[in-house]
C-alpha cells in the first residue's frame, strides 16, 4: 500500500532537471505553444490543518512537481482557465496525482492562482478498527495505521488550489501555495482530508 504510484519521484525530479538544464528538451517545450510553466517545491502537510490539533494522520515532508498549460480561449467566457497537472510525495506516505483548472489574477509582479479538480491516490481508501476478535498485535497495527494514515473512502478525490506567485525574471519565479486533498463528504459521512503548505521554484516558457 502507498506506493503504486510509484512514477512520482521520477517525475518530480526529471522536471527539476527539465527546468534547470535548459538546453534542446526545454527549447522544444518553448516552440509548442502548450506548456506555460513547470515548477517544483517541497513543503509539509497536516491531516485537515486548519481546523485539527498535531499529530493527526498523513504529516510529513512532500515534494512536488507541477505543469500549467496556456489559457484555454475555447473557454474565454469563464475567464480563460489554464489546465494544470501536479504530482505529490508526502515521502513515506500518500502520492497524489491532481488535474484540473485554474485562475490567474495578474498584480504588478505578483499575482494569484485559484483552481481546483480532481485527483487519484494511492493511500488507504477504508481503515480497519481495533476488534476484540482480532490479536493483539494485529489491533495494535490497526491503532498504529489510524493514527499515522487517512481513509479517504474513494480512490477518486477533489482537489483545491490557491497559490501566490512572484516574477523574479522574465522566465523565473517563486510560489508559496496552499492545496487540499479530500472526498467532500460524497458517499460517506466521512472527510478525511489533506491540507499542504509548500513553496515552489518555476520556469516558464
Amino acid at each position: 500500500m502507498g506506493r503504486r504510484l510509484w512514477t512520482v519521484y521520477p517525475v518530480v525530479f526529471s522536471a527539476a532537471a527539465l527546468m534547470l538544464g535548459g538546453g534542446a528538451s526545454a527549447q522544444a517545450i518553448a516552440e509548442e505553444p502548450v506548456v506555460n510553466q513547470i515548477s517544483v517545491g517541497a513543503g509539509h502537510t497536516a491531516h485537515d490543518l486548519l481546523g485539527s490539533p498535531n499529530n493527526e494522520p498523513e504529516q510529513g515532508v512532500t515534494i512536488s512537481a507541477d505543469l500549467l498549460f496556456q489559457p484555454l480561449d475555447l473557454l474565454s467566457a469563464v475567464g480563460s482557465p489554464q489546465p494544470y497537472v501536479g504530482v505529490t510525495a508526502i515521502l513515506d506516505r500518500t502520492n497524489f496525482l491532481s488535474a484540473g483548472l485554474s485562475w490567474r489574477v495578474h498584480m504588478s509582479n505578483f499575482y494569484v492562482d485559484i483552481g481546483g479538480g480532481g485527483a487519484v491516490h494511492d493511500g488507504y481508501v477504508t481503515l480497519e478498527t481495533p476488534d476484540p476478535s482480532a490479536s493483539g498485535e494485529e489491533n495494535e497495527r490497526r491503532r498504529s495505521l489510524l493514527l499515522d494514515r487517512s481513509a479517504f473512502q474513494s480512490r477518486v478525490i477533489f482537489h483545491g488550489r490557491v497559490t501566490v506567485g512572484m516574477n523574479v525574471e522574465e522566465d523565473w519565479g517563486v510560489e508559496a501555495g496552499y492545496q487540499h486533498w479530500s472526498n467532500g463528504k460524497l458517499g460517506s459521512p466521512k472527510n478525511d482530508g489533506v491540507d499542504l503548505f509548500d513553496v515552489r521554484l518555476v520556469r516558464r516558457f
